[in-house]
């Protein structure tokens, strides 16, 4: 952890991360790093590790259940199910030249839900690499019951 002041003038090691081996014995192995300034979460990212160790283990995740909703330029995906959302995407069919959205392939935890400003909500699907998705029908009102994450919600 970075204790100090100010910026780091480049890589600065934090320290040993040790697994066990039964601890790396999944395949695939998921590493999710979250990224906290004062206590908040900023970001989020996570690897895949040791896919090859048993063939097309990234196709066989447990499933999970999406829901996606859109309010004043937001993209309101959330996880329902019992296991993480891998590799969420908020797609434009038929835009992808056009359309943008500020996050894309990210983690979701279950239960949890996430806000992501795009250009354009109409006609925009979700999609995850273990999910089903749902259509979601609670109206822009109820956005903010749905974000249960430290995350920015929707005001």
């Amino acid at each position: 952890m970075f204790n100090g002041t100010g910026s780091i003038h480049g890589v600065e090691s934090l320290g040993p991360f040790h697994l066990s081996r039964e601890q790396t014995s999944a395949a695939p192995l998921f590493l999710v790093v979250d990224l906290r300034r004062n206590g908040t979460a900023v970001d989020r990212a996570f690897y895949f590790l040791n896919y090859t160790a048993e063939k097309d283990s990234l196709f066989h995740l447990s499933q999970t259940r999406l829901t996606l909703h859109t309010a004043k330029g937001q993209a309101v995906v959330s996880n329902w199910g019992k296991f993480p959302a891998v590799g969420v995407a908020i797609q434009r069919p038929g835009h992808a030249d056009t359309f943008t959205a500020e996050d894309n392939y990210f983690w979701l935890d279950p239960l949890e839900s996430r806000s992501i400003p795009v250009n354009d909500t109409d006609g925009i699907v979700v999609s995850a690499w273990n999910a089903e998705v749902y259509e979601a029908r609670l109206p822009p009102k109820y956005s903010r019951l749905l974000c249960r994450t430290p995350r920015k919600s929707v005001e």
